[in-house]
């Protein structure tokens, strides 16, 4: 996943990825299913990409606002 160019959130947000390892799992996992569903246009995996980044959101929030303070 394709990390932010800010100077401050990018490398927490590295940083925060491998906390979220399970829900990047899951979304790799659904891009895979989704991906041998040639026929089905409806098919997608936005649900396993919102939580993925959610997760890094929940990490990222409390440590990007302790440096900004």
């Amino acid at each position: 996943m394709q990390t932010s160019e800010c100077k401050v959130k990018g490398p927490i947000q590295e940083g925060c990825a491998s906390g979220c390892e399970k829900s990047w799992s899951a979304y790799q996992a659904c891009s895979g299913r989704v991906a041998k569903l040639e026929h089905d246009e409806k098919a997608n995996c936005l649900g396993q990409f919102l939580e993925h980044v959610q997760c890094i959101d929940k990490c990222v929030g409390p440590k990007l606002f302790a440096q900004l303070k």
